[in-house]
């Protein structure tokens, strides 16, 4: 069994940089390879999955800044959905009041090249978990 520990740095973390996106946490004593320190936000691919991880409220910011009336799909799966079909991580622009953004280095490194098998966020809003196989055709493949 092979176990790896990620280790992803937020913009609610006292001792890191608060400007998105983040630079993985700079431990140089740890040399332990049980242990990856990704940057904010991350696409990782481990034995062929993509997992796509993000420690930044987005879901929420979404939410609060959103307006659809008469909807027919589901809430989170139209927050998702506006990540996917934006390419990126952090698609709202101004960024929410708690969020400082670099734009050009968000550019680069917050976006959302391909369609992850795995999409990971913390969020205060209520946990879900969708499959993936129904939103396939959001993501061109340009």
């Amino acid at each position: 069994l092979r176990i790896k520990i990620i280790l992803i740095p937020s913009l609610r973390d006292i001792h890191h940089d608060s400007i998105y996106p983040l630079c993985p946490f700079s431990i140089n004593e740890n040399k332990d390879s049980t242990i990856f320190y990704g940057c904010e936000p991350s696409v990782l691919s481990m034995d062929g999955l993509q997992c796509a991880i993000t420690s930044t409220d987005i879901l929420c910011h979404l939410s609060s800044e959103e307006i659809s009336l008469n909807q027919t799909t589901e809430r989170m799966c139209r927050l998702i959905r506006h990540l996917f079909q934006q390419h990126s991580f952090y698609p709202l622009i101004p960024p929410n009041e708690s969020v400082s953004i670099e734009y050009e280095q968000a550019i680069e490194y917050a976006k959302i090249d391909s369609l992850p098998h795995l999409f990971i966020t913390s969020s205060d809003l209520r946990p879900f978990i969708k499959v993936r196989q129904k939103y396939k055709h959001l993501i061109s493949s340009a």
